[in-house]
């Protein structure tokens, strides 16, 4: 026996025993038959391969027995198979090796080593799996048609190559489709029905016995199958064939179409463009986030095609593909795409619906099973629209012009937005109008003027499209002519450009508004042009000008076409203009005007025209009456603008004509070169002619006269007074014969350049002062005397030169003339100017007559107030000589104003304000309050404190009632005195004044139980400032439990105020104005009685300064109230309730915070406790009563983390005192109203 016999019958006994094992453990790994059939015939496979098993081993031996002897005795042993392989094998293995490797571990070795073909002989000579070599040789080479032939086709496992056919992918396009086709060919429904489906059913014939059926059964099952046929009670294999076969399909279909999508980028070379890693993603994808992923990369020919063959799953979400198209590309690539809209409806539909095509007929296993393949809301659908919700609206199964037109303007805005591309933007609208979209008209027009600005202009700062849509045409005219402005020559250019096209582009819609709203927008634009600088319009009148060409012009290269505009523009500039320096200008317009004789040619005889053109010429001369007007003006250096002359004749503005005029001609005297009489009535001759051509109604020449002679008066030249003497009546009773002002008229004349020169001067040495007295000497000295204006002109002038001589004080003349009566401030100024002054006390009661200071007052009065301020003066500067001579002067002079006239007005201003008390002095009151405070008063154990008793009614009734214990505290010293007059045991007087320490007025006073009757009542009627000031002390200290409470409880009863009974009586239902903080204070701390209602006009009133001692002005009524602390107070120390006061001071500072957000930044984590305790998230603190508010408030007292709390913390940092501090508001030294201090109280916290 050679060595190749030795290596073969070494193993071959464990290979043909391991053979069907192996087969069965490949089944097992690649066969997708379910478990539960392996299950049902366990116990069967067993049997069946121990049998096996031993049937091959012994027929194997015997087999190589005989082969053995005919191998001897034929000498045949060349021919042997096995000697063959091993031959073969030799050559790539050692001998050692291949010796100690059975036949099972050779065939793995060649498979690893891809040796196919010597492991498939192999296979066949020794009974081994093949479909194992050709399921390698498939797994280990490229997918093409040929391994596709030689390896996946021979594979007789069928479910195997179903799946290999599913999961595989090509790398070329032909290969790719052949696979698919050979998975598709071997489901078909003859075979499904026959290899797969009947399969199934041939088991239970094997059950019985039958290992075969005839031709004409399977024909009769599979007719009986196929027509029978229902999903349910299909088998997992047959219902994973079906599966299998409707993935294969819609590869096949997305194939096709990865096909066509790479036939529009390059027809002529598919093969290259296919990508098999892509086409394995693709072929994935839902539709529509394959549609998404193509817009997403601008490939619209793709979403074409998948809208075109899988519309069934995209026509309802057509809008929103199209909202992912890449919004750098232009709408124009994919017009296609966008939906038109019919007109006429056909039948019913306003949008035309896409252009379906269907790739292939309905599959067998489609029809058969439509319920299961139905196509359901893919995963990326879900989430897709989870991102993009705004993109829900715009997915519907039929399209509306609404929706459609509500797509458009959003998705042109989104593109704007994005990418700032506005033509995109543009194009996208252009398109939807061209397809029938209503209502973008509007955004169509605004968008072509903003991509105007954007490509064309010259306007470089940055706008949002989203604020030029808000833009009125002015504004957007503004914006697109930015640098027109910049020089004359390009000005013209940008007219036509952007100004003409503009309002094109507004008036496309409708032509007709090219004649209103656009001409209004042209001369609306000259006109804003035209304030700063006429040039530029000048360029536009002399391009439109009729004065250099025919009347039968060429009207295309004009810019303003009608005569009739090029008036009207041309006037309404020039009233525009705002630079008095362009009148060269306004005349150049002028002459670009029509002339009156042309207009019937330029009318083409319309009668309307020539009326038209009739009244712009009458406008036109009005015009250049103006312009002449303004050119003679301008000779005097005061140009006005020409709308200014217009306006003071329209206005009929008197004042303004004279203040022009006087402006002219006081640049006349101003000049350098002094004028000559006859320049001077050059002048006015000048002046009257401007007058007499457009402003005779607003000033006469008598008028005009006197602002020529007044100029002359304030020239500030002597030489001219002469000039103006000429022109005036300087004496009542003299008669001229020329032309003069009339006396009256002089008067006022001359004492109004006085007044100028003195209020111009800098002192009394100045040159207009000699002017200004030079002025009033013009007139006759008896004159003067006679009137009183120019007498206090005169007086003025000369104490001006006595302060100026003798004192150094340091105020303009003007100053002087301000300080308004009885001047006694002028007096006090120079009395301070030095140390001295008040020794000339000659020269300041001169000074005081010339300027007549106290002039309400007789001389004396002055005089002796005079005196009286130089004689305090003295006194304070320790010169009493002086002092006693100026008091000497006004005991002498019997001068009634004494030494305190000044200083007693200055006091009265810093009054103290005075303390103002409220008592009862009603008997019936008294009764009342005695009623209300006991109902047995003999035997009423509580101390009775009275505070301010007043005349001591109340007091003395309640002593004549049997109280035991009464004591009476007053700061009045005068009802003090008179309290003291009473002597009757057991009445204790405190003064509060006295400086007794305030704890010694409760000494003596038994502890009692908190719980039990109070120990001390308290009585007092409260004015409204004290209603407030003491119930805040009393607040306090009942928080403390001092005072008042430290023997037990203080039972108030009080007469306060309405305004503080509000609060004491506020609840939630109350407004926020009232319901506060303290408010939830007293309902926790005091049981409220309201038991009286008094005006207060019932009560006495005192106060401790004689001006103030008159009855009160309270309005209203005061309310008797009772205040008894609550019981259960005693549960809480003084510092639990300090705790609580700022609690509910800083939850109430603002009454509409939300409970549970502000209580979780001192208590975190607090909310879900609250909730529990029934409090909703959106509940005010306004909204909680004051028991529920101490209840909040002892919930969190009560946690763990109070005392580490942050509220804790601030609560213990000394904020309870410093808040009482603010309470606690003391009269001041200056006067305060009452009801300004109520509202400084009302805001203390």
């Amino acid at each position: 026996m050679d060595t190749n016999d030795m290596i073969v019958r070494r193993r071959h006994a464990n290979a043909v025993a391991n053979t069907h094992f192996t087969s069965q453990t490949n089944d097992t790994t690649h066969d997708t038959i379910s478990d539960d059939h392996q299950d049902e015939n366990k116990s069967l496979h067993h049997r069946f391969h121990a049998f096996h098993y031993y049937f091959n081993y012994y027929l194997y031996v015997g087999v190589n027995a005989i082969r053995s002897v005919i191998y001897r005795l034929t000498g045949g042993r060349s021919v042997d198979p096995t000697k063959r392989i091993i031959n073969n094998l030799l050559q790539k293995f050692p001998f050692d090796e291949l010796q100690s490797l059975s036949v099972e571990e050779l065939f793995d070795k060649t498979l690893a080593d891809n040796e196919f073909e010597s492991a498939l002989e192999l296979a066949i000579t020794y009974g081994f799996d093949c479909d194992v070599v050709y399921q390698r040789m498939w797994r280990k080479t490229p997918i093409t048609r040929q391994t596709i032939d030689e390896s996946l086709s021979k594979i007789s496992k069928q479910l195997w190559i179903l799946r290999e056919c599913v999961e595989c992918v090509a790398q070329d396009l032909d290969s790719m489709k052949y696979l698919l086709q050979f998975g598709l060919n071997i489901t078909t429904c003859d075979k499904f029905v026959t290899h797969f489906y009947s399969r199934i059913q041939s088991q239970d014939k094997h059950k019985d016995g039958d290992n075969e059926a005839t031709d004409e059964e399977v024909m009769t099952a599979r007719d009986i199958m196929e027509s029978e046929m229902d999903w349910n009670d299909m088998s997992l294999e047959s219902k994973q064939v079906c599966i299998w076969r409707r993935r294969l399909l819609q590869y096949m279909d997305r194939l096709n179409v990865y096909e066509m999508v790479l036939s529009y980028r390059d027809v002529n070379d598919i093969n290259s463009k296919y990508n098999h890693k892509f086409y394995q993603i693709f072929r994935e994808m839902s539709s529509l986030e394959a549609s998404v992923y193509f817009a997403r990369n601008a490939d619209y020919n793709a979403v074409s095609i998948l809208l075109t063959y899988e519309s069934a799953d995209l026509l309802d979400h057509r809008l929103v593909i199209l909202s992912n198209i890449d919004e750098t590309l232009s709408p124009k690539r994919y017009t296609s795409l966008l939906p038109k809209v019919v007109s006429p409806k056909v039948k019913g539909y306003e949008v035309y619906d896409w252009n379906q095509i269907l790739l292939r007929e309905e599959d067998w296993v489609e029809s058969r099973f439509p319920s299961v393949f139905t196509t359901n809301t893919t995963q990326f659908e879900s989430e897709f629209y989870s991102e993009n919700t705004s993109l829900l609206r715009y997915k519907s199964n039929r399209l509306s012009k609404s929706l459609l037109t509500q797509w458009y303007l959003e998705r042109s805005r989104q593109i704007l937005s994005l990418t700032s591309i506005v033509m995109n933007a543009l194009d996208l609208v252009d398109i939807g109008i061209k397809h029938m979209v209503p209502n973008l008209e509007k955004l169509y027009s605004d968008l072509d003027i903003f991509a105007l600005i954007v490509y064309e202009s010259k306007y470089e700062e940055e706008i949002e499209f989203e604020d030029f849509e808000n833009y009125s045409n002015k504004q957007k005219i503004d914006v697109l002519m930015s640098g027109a402005l910049e020089s004359d020559e390009h000005f013209l250019s940008f007219v036509e450009k952007y100004l003409k096209v503009f309002i094109a582009k507004v008036c496309k819609e409708d032509p007709k508004q090219m004649q209103t709203i656009g001409r209004e927008l042209f001369k609306d634009y000259l006109i804003s042009v035209a304030k700063s600088d006429l040039n530029f319009c000048l360029k536009v009148f002399e391009n439109s000008s009729l004065s250099n060409t025919s009347i039968e012009r060429s009207k295309q290269n004009t810019l303003i076409e009608e005569p009739s505009d090029l008036i009207e523009f041309a006037i309404d500039c020039i009233y525009a203009s705002e630079d008095p320096n362009q009148l060269e200008v306004c005349f150049q317009i002028m002459e670009c005007l029509p002339q009156p004789d042309m207009v019937p040619l330029i009318a083409n005889n319309d009668i309307n025209q020539i009326k038209r053109l009739n009244e712009l010429n009458g406008l036109a001369d009005k015009l250049e009456i103006y312009l002449v007007a303004a050119e003679i003006i301008e000779q005097y250096d005061c140009p006005p603008t020409i709308s200014q002359i217009r306006d003071l004749e329209v206005t009929t503005d008197r004042e303004g004509v004279k203040h022009l005029f006087t402006r002219i001609t006081r640049n006349c005297a101003k000049s350098d070169k002094p004028l000559s009489v006859n320049e001077w009535m050059e002048t006015f001759k000048s002046l009257e002619e401007v007058r007499k051509t457009c402003l005779k109604d607003c000033i006469t020449e008598d008028q005009l006269f006197e602002v020529f002679v007044q100029t002359l008066l304030c020239s500030a030249r002597k030489e001219n007074f002469g000039l103006a003497a000429g022109y005036l009546q300087l004496n009542s009773e003299t008669k001229y014969k020329k032309k003069v002002v009339p006396f009256q008229k002089t008067k006022k004349l001359l004492i109004s350049a006085a007044q100028e020169y003195i209020n111009s001067s800098d002192s009394a040495n100045d040159y207009n002062i000699v002017l200004a007295k030079e002025c009033l000497q013009l007139i006759d000295e008896r004159e003067q005397q006679k009137d009183a204006l120019i007498s206090e002109e005169l007086n003025l002038i000369e104490s001006l030169h006595l302060i100026e001589d003798n004192f150094d004080l340091k105020l303009l003349p003007i100053q002087i003339r301000l300080i308004p009566q009885p001047r006694l401030e002028l007096i006090e100024k120079i009395l301070k100017s030095s140390s001295k002054a008040y020794q000339k006390t000659l020269k300041i009661l001169k000074i005081s007559q010339l300027l007549k200071v106290c002039s309400d007052f007789d001389s004396d009065y002055r005089n002796g107030t005079v005196l009286s301020l130089c004689a305090n003066v003295a006194l304070d500067s320790k010169d009493f000589k002086h002092c006693f001579n100026s008091c000497e002067q006004i005991m002498k002079n019997n001068y009634t104003v004494g030494w305190k006239a000044r200083r007693s007005s200055d006091s009265l201003r810093f009054q103290r304000i005075a303390k103002q008390y409220l008592y009862l002095k009603d008997k019936h009151l008294v009764e009342l309050v005695a009623n209300h405070l006991s109902d047995d008063l003999p035997n009423d154990n509580s101390v009775i404190f009275e505070s301010s008793p007043g005349t001591a009614l109340l007091t003395k009734h309640l002593l004549k009632s049997g109280a035991q214990k009464v004591r009476v505290f007053e700061d009045n010293p005068i009802f003090l005195d008179k309290l003291k007059i009473i002597n009757i045991p057991n009445l204790l007087y405190k003064d509060v004044d006295s400086g007794e320490d305030i704890n010694s007025w409760f000494s003596g006073i038994p502890v009692r139980d908190w719980r039990s009757e109070p120990t001390i009542k308290f009585v007092s009627v409260l004015s409204p400032i004290n209603s407030t000031l003491f119930m805040r002390f009393v607040i306090k200290q009942l928080l403390r439990k001092d005072l008042f409470f430290n023997c037990g409880r203080t039972q108030f009863l009080v007469f306060v105020s309405q305004k503080e009974y509000k609060y004491m009586s506020a609840t939630p239902d109350s407004q926020y104005r009232t319901y506060r903080s303290i408010s939830v204070i007293y309902n926790t701390l005091f049981d409220v009685e309201k038991l009286e209602t008094i005006p207060y006009s019932r009560f006495g009133f005192y106060s401790d300064s004689e001006s103030n001692r008159k009855e009160p002005k309270f309005e209203g009524n005061s309310l008797l109230v009772r205040l008894t602390p609550k019981p259960y107070l005693d549960e809480l120390d003084g510092q639990t309730l300090q705790d609580y006061y700022y609690f509910v001071t800083q939850t109430f500072m603002k009454r509409k915070n939300w409970i549970i957000p502000f209580l979780e930044n001192w208590f975190p984590n607090c909310g879900p406790d609250l909730i529990k305790k029934g409090i909703p998230v959106f509940k005010y603190f306004g909204d909680l009563r004051a028991e529920e508010v101490l209840d909040l408030f002892k919930y969190f007292y009560n946690r763990s983390d109070y005392n580490n709390s942050i509220y804790k913390t601030f609560a213990t940092n000394d904020i309870f005192d410093n808040e009482f501090e603010t309470q606690d508001i003391k009269e001041d030294d200056e006067e305060v109203d009452t009801k300004d201090k109520e509202e400084l109280i009302d805001n203390e916290i």
